[in-house]
């Protein structure tokens, strides 16, 4: 059993081989405008995903995976590795501030900001995310609450 369940979790790891790209559904860091534009427009918060240079952790597209799927209603998600989030000086203070100590190398964390990139709402890394549902759930609730708050529904 054993063994299968690392199976899957490698094959995922393999679908989720990014080679410098955004897995599907995400926006790169280097569209972070057009992405809150559209955040501001589908009255959505914006999630920045910062991950590490390991692709090839299993753990880490678990997390992905069900970080992934649930935010993804309520937010445009970006894209983005920890290298290129720690050298970007543009990108806004508050999105400088919370990833400042992204971990680089197999990791992943989840950073859900309102749409204007001034507020962080939620956050979640690879250790709630990969296996621990009461965590995943509790990330969701907040994310839920925040669009809530946001768009009034």
């Amino acid at each position: 059993m054993k063994t299968l369940v690392i199976l899957v979790l490698s094959i995922a790891a393999n679908c989720y081989s990014f080679a410098g790209d955004a897995p599907r559904g995400f926006m790169e860091l280097s569209e972070l405008e057009e992405a809150k534009a559209e955040a501001l427009e589908k009255g959505k918060l914006l999630a920045i995903v910062a991950k590490g240079n390991d692709d090839a952790c299993p753990r880490c597209a678990a997390a992905l995976e069900n970080g992934t799927k649930a935010i993804k209603t309520d937010c445009v998600l970006v894209f983005a590795r920890v290298s290129e989030v720690r050298e970007n000086k543009e990108l806004p203070a508050a999105v400088l501030a919370e990833t400042k100590d992204a971990i680089s190398g197999a990791w992943v964390t989840f950073y859900v900001f309102d749409a204007g990139l001034e507020k962080l709402v939620a956050e979640a890394d690879r250790k709630q995310l990969e296996s621990d549902k009461d965590a995943t759930k509790e990330f969701k609730k907040k994310v839920d609450a925040a669009r809530k708050e946001l768009t009034g529904k």
